[in-house]
């Protein structure tokens, strides 16, 4: 698997679902270069809705919704939505 590169419209959409511009950094970074992020996109990336409310500030709250409209449309399928994702994602070297 080669390195993803999210497309100019991928982070046009970040800002179009209202995802915080303090957020999107993290969210590139684990894309494109397999950094994990911090406790709650983690949470997001891994599908557990439970922690990512409770890592969540009330900001991030209220757009969980829109975190995964954006890695359901921008995203590779392979990083995101299953427990365990992000750590297969960040330890593929492939």
């Amino acid at each position: 698997m080669g390195k993803y590169v999210i497309t100019e419209k991928g982070h046009v959409k970040m800002a179009e679902y209202g995802i915080p511009a303090r957020m999107r950094g993290a969210l590139v970074r684990y894309v494109e270069d397999r950094i994990p992020p911090g406790h709650f996109l983690s949470a997001v990336i891994n599908n557990d809705l439970s922690e990512a409310c409770a890592r969540a500030d009330e900001e991030n709250k209220r757009l969980l919704p829109e975190y995964v409209m954006w890695f359901y449309n921008w995203a590779p399928r392979a990083c995101w939505g299953y427990p365990g994702a992000m750590k297969e994602w960040c330890s593929d070297e492939t």
